[in-house]
């Protein structure tokens, strides 16, 4: 049982620093200056 807890646990941990992530780099690519973020995308799309 508490093997499944922690692996339900790490799911949801992997989940939220994915969603963490996603936020960060849309919000990089509007604070940077508008030629940037061209050439960042392919960088920050997971």
């Amino acid at each position: 049982m508490f093997l499944i807890i922690i692996r339900r646990i790490h799911l949801v941990s992997l989940s939220l620093s994915s969603a963490a992530l996603k936020v960060t780099a849309s919000l990089v690519t509007q604070l940077i200056p508008n030629q940037t973020p061209f050439a960042l995308a392919p960088v920050y799309k997971v």
